[in-house]
């Protein structure tokens, strides 16, 4: 181990030295450099703990307790320096470093990937108030059980369990982004399982009929602008949106140039960093769709939003609805939002006989049972209407079994 002041030239060529000193050690073979203190005797006594550290490497133990204890306090960027050199392990460095660190870098992350800074905001958030809620500052602190706890807790509270399971999933993401990156070798939450939301849904949606999508775009074409939008405008983005099943922040994000209006086959496409299953969606569009859209994006900014749509599109959607007078929630409890025009789309195709799988393709479903389960609204009238296809049992069956009920009474 060399204990040692650099000399350098300073911006006139006038040699100069090094206000702190240096480490220089060797390790597998290589020669490292590492800056210590201003002070010789505290850059010495840095260089004895490094010594033990190497020796400690090199026989493969585990450091010892005292070493812990000083590592502990040794600055992050220092323990990184460690860390990259081999002499501490990546799992070590990040069990010391704070998790708001960690969470930085997270984000970082998913930024770097391309998720939009929306989505990025929402999931660090929830990551953030799982960490605060079961109180860990390091890695060490976090343990499955105090998330279940607090997730128990807050559902106890009230907190839904779709929302619920959006902050299980999220949380186990971020812990196994640590794993993946090397900073902890397993995560303490790969057990957490997902509940089921089905018995406690607190939004229960149902399909528009067609007369009540006419009435919401004829109503909505005529009628006045707000939230920054004119009536046409609103009818057209509603009509999309029948007609495609893009959810609200896909639509948000569409441009003019996401849209291919010439030729027979229109299509509009949704980039992967707003598509919910992140990858790029090219959807189909009607002729008759795109003839409308075509003449609505004339001479709009090619990298504009194709439409100003507000931050909550549900207040403007709801205040469309009372306008065409279409009743917000129905007798049974069952609502009608921005998101019931996605699942009147794909009831809409199931109303018309695609094919399931075609159906399931169209939603940009992951498996056929969320598309037919959660958003084929059947309706009772139809299910009757396929009775009809059963053969005719009656007449002379029916003729005998009355012969018979009066022959008993007899």
């Amino acid at each position: 181990m060399r204990v040692f002041k650099m000399q350098y030239g300073d911006r006139h060529g006038r040699p100069a030295v090094a206000r702190k000193y240096y480490l220089e050690f060797r390790f597998r073979g290589r020669t490292h450099r590492l800056a210590a203190f201003k002070d010789r005797a505290a850059s010495e006594a840095f260089g004895r703990r490094i010594d033990r550290l190497i020796a400690h490497r090199l026989a493969g133990e585990q450091p010892d307790p005292a070493l812990v204890r000083w590592m502990q306090d040794v600055p992050v960027k220092t323990l990184d320096r460690l860390a990259k050199i081999g002499l501490v392990s990546r799992e070590r460095v990040a069990a010391l470093k704070p998790l708001a660190d960690h969470l930085a870098d997270f984000r970082q992350t998913l930024l770097d990937q391309g998720d939009t800074a929306r989505h990025v905001k929402a999931v660090v958030r929830r990551v953030e108030i799982v960490l605060d809620g079961i109180g860990a500052e390091f890695w060490r602190d976090i343990t499955g059980a105090a998330v279940e706890r607090y997730l128990a807790q807050r559902r106890a509270d009230g907190l839904s369990i779709q929302t619920s399971n959006h902050y299980t999933t999220q949380f186990k993401q971020f812990c196994m982004w640590m794993v993946r990156e090397g900073r902890a070798a397993t995560s303490p939450v790969t057990h957490l399982k997902r509940l089921n939301a089905a018995p406690d849904r607190r939004v229960i949606r149902r399909a528009l009929t067609l007369d009540e999508q006419r009435r919401l775009i004829e109503t909505t074409m005529e009628g006045v602008s707000w939230w920054n939008m004119t009536g046409p405008a609103r009818a057209l983005l509603y009509r999309l949106a029948l007609e495609t099943g893009f959810r609200a922040n896909e639509l948000r994000s569409l441009t003019p140039v996401s849209f291919d209006l010439d030729g027979t086959e229109p299509t509009v496409t949704v980039q992967a960093a707003y598509s919910k299953r992140r990858r790029q969606d090219v959807q189909p569009i009607s002729v008759r769709l795109a003839a409308d859209l075509k003449a609505y994006l004339a001479g709009r900014d090619p990298l504009s939003p194709a439409f100003d749509m507000p931050a909550a599109p549900a207040k403007m959607i709801k205040a469309d609805y009372v306008a065409a007078g279409i009743p917000v929630k129905d007798a049974s409890g069952r609502v009608v939002d921005f998101h019931a025009l996605r699942h009147t789309f794909i009831t809409s195709l199931a109303r018309g006989g695609v094919h399931p799988k075609v159906a399931q393709d169209l939603a940009r479903h992951s498996t056929i049972t969320l598309t037919m389960d959660r958003y084929a609204h059947s309706l009772i009238e139809e299910r009757r209407r396929a009775l009809d296809a059963l053969p005719d049992l009656s007449g002379k069956v029916d003729e005998k079994m009355a012969t018979g009920s009066a022959s008993r009474t007899a």
